[in-house]
């Protein structure tokens, strides 16, 4: 094996955690400047059109509404991608551990959000978004696990490696 190639297993570590690494890219990309208050209110231009007659307070509290359920929402879908992850990563369904592990990313990310947030000119750093954000990531944490009891199965990537079904990569590259 060359410096170039990589393992089976460490090919499946990238395509297993690649969700979560991307949506935290995501979550990085909705704390810039694109996406600050004063231009994602324009969204809510239609509304305005739509009911003339709402006042622009209403409005307002929609949009902060709106934004801080985004909040939520963001987390919720980090922690189930993180939370799966770990799971597939471990081959085991540990609740206990990869919940707090799950827990303590979503806690520390979401730290790191407002902190990249407060040098953001438009930006303002929040612990009040930060407490969304863990709420948003314990209700993913409950959903997943509510979800692999319904199903007898944890989530996978359609990419994970299936020691289930007796797939062997060493075998395969001999044949």
């Amino acid at each position: 094996m060359t410096g170039t190639e990589t393992s089976p297993r460490s090919s499946f570590r990238i395509r297993n955690w690649l969700p979560a690494i991307a949506w935290a890219g995501m979550i990085f990309l909705f704390s810039t400047e694109i996406f600050s208050s004063s231009n994602t209110s324009h969204a809510l231009g239609s509304l305005s059109w739509l009911l003339p007659q709402l006042p622009h307070e209403i409005i307002a509290s929609i949009h902060v509404a709106l934004r801080k359920i985004g909040h939520g929402v963001e987390y919720f879908v980090l922690s189930a991608l993180v939370l799966r992850a770990l799971q597939n990563d471990s081959g085991e369904r540990n609740h206990r551990r990869h919940g707090a592990i799950t827990l303590i990313v979503v806690f520390l990310y979401a730290l790191s959000d407002e902190w990249h947030q407060s040098f953001t000119p438009s930006r303002e750093a929040s612990l009040g978004d930060v407490m969304i954000d863990v709420l948003g990531g314990i209700g993913g944490i409950f959903w997943m696990l509510w979800y692999q009891r319904r199903s007898r199965s944890p989530l996978r990537s359609p990419f994970a490696y299936r020691k289930d079904l007796g797939h062997n990569d060493k075998a395969a590259k001999k044949t």
